[in-house]
C-alpha cells in the first residue's frame, strides 16, 4: 500500500496522519503531535525501521503510542527483531485496506 493511499484511508476513518519523511525529525514530530499510533515501515531507504523504534525507545520518545510496523520482508528473524522492541501489530506487504484499517482500529480501541 503507498503512503498516500494509507493517509487517505485513515483520513476517511477520522485519524489524522502526519507523515515523517527524514526518521532524524520523528521525535520533534512524536513530541509536537503526541500520537496515539506510529506506523513505520522496517525497511527504510535511508535506514532500518526497527533500529528507529529501539532508538526511539530508548529515548522515551514513544510515549504511550502503539507501534505497528509495516514490511514487505515477513522473514522469522525480522517479526522475532519486531517482537523484541515490542511492536504492537506487524503487517505484511502487500496488505488490503480494510485489513489495516482493522488492525488500526483494534490497536486505537486497545488500551
Amino acid at each position: 500500500m503507498q503512503r498516500s493511499v494509507i493517509v487517505r484511508a485513515l483520513g476517511r476513518e477520522g485519524v489524522q496522519a502526519v507523515v515523517c519523511h527524514a526518521p532524524d525529525d520523528l521525535p520533534a514530530l512524536l513530541a509536537e503531535h503526541n500520537p496515539d499510533l506510529l506506523l513505520i515501515d522496517a525497511h527504510l531507504p535511508q535506514v532500518n525501521g526497527l533500529e528507529v523504534i529501539a532508538r526511539l525507545r530508548r529515548q522515551h520518545a514513544l510515549g504511550p503510542a502503539r507501534v505497528m510496523v509495516i514490511s514487505s520482508l515477513a522473514f522469522p528473524e525480522v517479526v522475532q527483531r519486531a517482537a523484541v522492541h515490542r511492536v504492537d501489530d506487524f503487517v505484511v506487504k502487500p496488505v488490503q485496506v480494510e485489513d489495516f484499517l482493522g488492525r488500526v482500529r483494534r490497536l486505537l480501541r486497545e488500551p
